[in-house]
């Protein structure tokens, strides 16, 4: 790859980061709002109405066979960075 194809790409990155950084005010409240099914969960973060992250993932293995109570209970666990 060229050194002015790297170089676009690079600004590219900075240019979604800072967007991303300007998209959430810590001073203002967010929202989460969790869903299951029999197959996936999900998640989104919001802010002043606005969707400003989302996550979801597959049930994996014997996720599948809990209660739609306790997967629920999954969304906001997998929320939590790993540690």
């Amino acid at each position: 790859m060229c050194d002015e194809a790297k170089s676009t790409i690079m600004n590219l990155k900075r240019g979604i980061e800072q967007a991303v950084v300007h998209a959430i005010d810590e001073d203002s409240p967010f929202e989460v709002e969790t869903d299951a099914s029999d197959f996936a969960i999900a998640a989104t973060l919001s802010q002043k109405g606005r969707q400003v992250a989302f996550f979801s993932r597959t049930l994996q293995g014997p996720e599948v066979n809990h209660a739609s109570v306790e997967i629920q209970g999954l969304d906001t666990d997998s929320l939590h960075p790993q540690g």
